[in-house]
């Protein structure tokens, strides 16, 4: 429906970015983004919510191993500013 609409619109797909990940929500969320390349969807972008939180001190980027704090909000912003840079 989007792409009707708007088919010029870049769309992000993230999978949430958990210090424990889910790992079958992940593998959804990535074959969601597979199946709009695979159809000729040329203006998705996939970005991997499990490493937006980095790899040094992932466990004190959030609260309860799930829900981000301030670090974790500000590493996501980082991550996902880098990918927004291109598409804008």
């Amino acid at each position: 429906i989007i792409r009707e609409k708007q088919p010029d619109l870049p769309i992000i797909i993230m999978p949430c970015p958990r210090f424990k990940p889910n790992w079958e929500l992940h593998n959804m969320v990535k074959k969601t983004y597979e199946n709009a390349v695979k159809n000729g969807d040329k203006n998705v972008y996939f970005i991997d919510g499990k490493t937006l939180f980095g790899k040094c001190d992932r466990d004190l980027c959030t609260v309860d191993a799930t829900h981000p704090n301030d670090i974790g909000h500000m590493r996501m912003a980082n991550g996902i500013a880098r990918v927004l840079e291109k598409l804008i």
